[in-house]
């Protein structure tokens, strides 16, 4: 039986996992590709055959896909269900090998998050137990 290939959660590879884990990011993770695709084709370099996912910084991807077209939303709406699976997300960041993930989502995500009093006052109930972690560092 073939092996199933998922995603890696890299620097590089963040772009094709968060596609593959929240449907609702994808309109902006494709607005990005696009925006990508478009500024090479104006500079003159080459756009590779596969994805230009890695093209795209993990840091933009957080926060222009993740963090402000869905967590906010999600809290704002309180909706339950998306909550749980961004909460989700959050905690593979935050647990992620590479550590330039880890910054990533530190930057883009959790500090943006605690910095909104009212957001984290909602989303802290679906946060899982690295992002409550984060809640006590100085």
């Amino acid at each position: 039986m073939p092996e199933s290939r998922e995603p890696a959660l890299t620097f590089r590879g963040l772009f094709d996992w968060l596609w593959e884990r929240l449907p609702e990011a994808r309109p902006h993770l494709a607005e990005l590709k696009a925006d990508a695709e478009l500024d090479a084709v104006q500079e003159g370099r080459e756009i590779p055959d596969a994805s230009v996912g890695y093209l795209l910084n993990p840091y933009g991807i957080l926060s222009d896909a993740l963090f402000w077209p869905v967590i906010v939303p999600a809290v704002e709406t309180r909706n339950g269900d998306l909550l749980a699976r961004t909460a989700a997300i959050v905690e593979a960041l935050l647990a992620a090998a590479d550590e330039d993930i880890r910054d990533a989502a530190d930057l883009r995500v959790v500090s943006p998050l605690l910095g909104h009093a009212e957001y984290w006052s909602i989303f802290r109930h679906v946060a899982g137990p690295r992002l409550l972690a984060m809640t006590t560092r100085s």
